[in-house]
């Protein structure tokens, strides 16, 4: 991956209307390419299916969130830039989770699950109407999670036996993904952490948001904001369909002929 000041130089800057239109051709080609009944390879896990298959629908959705924010006069940068962020976060973590699909596609799914244990609890849930699904839910969840803290805690009891030295940490025995900070470290992209998912993690907390938005105060121009937001957008919510293509089975050479497809159409 690359941050928007490397992928182009003032020369060739691509335009907004060419960025959107390279978003359509991947939109396209995530249609074409997206399986009714996804088909995992080889090593797939289980339920990775189910995950990969949410997330390429989330990336649809961030992607068309884009061409109707960008068709807004004038485009709406911040939204973008939001919906940006989290299409890199995506990306990069299928990217990661490509090193080693089975234990980290079991990790995620065991976050998923944490996540869904710390919304549901409380007595707020007692009074639903899905009060009773979400308890059964529940029940089927929290063993799991359990489980993968058991070993997690094995693991690091393990680790602090060894004499000899501090043994490296391995993230792949614990019992979730690590954060994104540590994913991005792993690929050896984490010096674009700040000025590619900090910041603009900060702008979707507000810390930023009146700094940013301050015409007297701002570094760069409105436009060239805006047409890096979009730029983002673009490259990771292609990226985001080629990785999940992968995850489901598809050759390199397939996906890519499903692109070029779309594209001889304009």
């Amino acid at each position: 991956m690359t941050s928007p000041a490397e992928a182009s130089s003032p020369a060739d800057e691509p335009t907004v209307e060419s960025l959107l239109a390279d978003i359509r051709v991947s939109r396209a080609a995530s249609d074409l390419l997206r399986p009714k009944e996804p088909r995992m390879p080889a090593w797939g896990f289980m339920h990775g299916k189910e995950l990969v298959m949410s997330m390429w629908r989330q990336a649809d959705a961030h992607a068309h969130g884009v061409l109707l924010m960008a068709s807004h006069s004038p485009p709406l940068e911040r939204p973008i830039s939001i919906l940006a962020r989290a299409l890199y976060e995506g990306s990069m973590t299928l990217f990661y989770c490509s090193y080693n699909p089975m234990v980290r596609l079991a990790q995620m799914r065991i976050g998923c699950f944490e996540d869904y244990l710390k919304v549901t609890e409380g007595d707020w849930i007692k009074g639903l109407p899905e009060a009773e699904r979400i308890a059964q839910v529940r029940a089927r969840f929290e063993p799991e999670v359990a489980a993968a803290y058991k070993r997690q805690a094995e693991y690091i009891a393990e680790k602090e036996a060894t004499k000899g030295g501090k043994p490296k940490n391995n993230w792949d025995r614990h019992a979730v993904l690590p954060n994104f900070r540590e994913r991005m470290k792993s690929l050896g992209y984490d010096h674009l952490y700040d000025p590619m998912y900090g910041a603009q993690s900060s702008i979707a907390h507000w810390s930023l948001g009146g700094f940013v938005t301050a015409p007297d105060l701002r570094e760069e121009p409105q436009r060239v904001a805006i047409v890096q937001a979009v730029q983002v957008a673009s490259s990771e919510y292609r990226a985001m369909v080629q990785w999940c293509a992968n995850f489901v089975g598809y050759p390199k050479d397939f996906i890519d002929a499903a692109f070029e497809q779309v594209s001889s159409k304009g």
